[in-house]
């Protein structure tokens, strides 16, 4: 990256605290390749040259902790940071990106990922941030065809807007419908960026599409 890219900084924050009240277990231990879900989704974002990852837990917390443990480097567990989120239950999202929120240097720009959407190449969450960092919008949106997809990169320009977001503001979706005219849409050809899973069935359309990116690239995942 060039010294104008390195100017700006971007914190990632990964949303693995979800109540998962629409998938029996818990969707984020699930396996893909002999390693949880939850893993896919951590060590591409960090991977892809962000300076700091936070992970936001909330329902089984330990066992979801435990698995990152286990399966991470230590080189990646050092730019790693945990938050708990108590109130996970709520089914909130926004209160989940406030806790990781808490964590980030009020100077950085702010990637954020669900933990459920892990089938994405890793080479479209770099593509992403590469945009973002040269052309320095609002917002930047992985797409597909078109589509909204993640991750998704929110200037430090957001910040009290990200920080007041809750039911009433629509979330995340009320800062981007503000801002809409605004959106760097980054397109990926990748459909794993718009495959996250909520059902059983997501969860198989996901390993294809996962082996499909693995194949494409030499079969090399990270």
């Amino acid at each position: 990256m060039s010294g104008q890219q390195n100017s700006i900084m971007v914190t990632a924050i990964i949303v693995a605290a979800g109540a998962s009240t629409r998938f029996p277990g818990n969707k984020l231990l699930l396996e893909l390749d002999n390693k949880p879900v939850i893993y896919w989704s951590v060590t591409k974002i960090v991977g892809s040259g962000v300076k700091k990852t936070i992970v936001v837990l909330g329902k089984d917390a330990p066992r979801v902790l435990q698995a990152l443990i286990t399966h991470l480097s230590p080189r990646e567990l050092n730019k790693i940071a945990f938050v708990y989120n108590p109130d996970y239950m709520n089914g909130e999202m926004s209160d989940s990106i406030k806790r990781g929120l808490s964590l980030v240097e009020t100077n950085s720009d702010i990637l954020i990922h669900p933990g459920d959407v892990p089938c994405l190449s890793p080479l479209s969450v770099k593509k992403v941030l590469l945009r973002h960092l040269e052309k320095k919008p609002l917002i930047t949106v992985a797409c597909y065809k078109g589509r909204h997809s993640h991750p998704i990169i929110f200037s430090s320009r957001l910040r009290k807007e990200l920080e007041k977001i809750g039911k009433e503001t629509r979330g995340l979706k009320g800062v981007i419908e503000k801002h809409k005219n605004e959106i760097l849409c980054v397109e990926t050809d990748d459909p794993g960026t718009l495959r996250d899973i909520d059902e059983p069935e997501d969860f198989f359309e996901c390993k294809k599409i996962f082996f499909e990116n693995r194949e494409r690239m030499g079969r090399k995942i990270v």
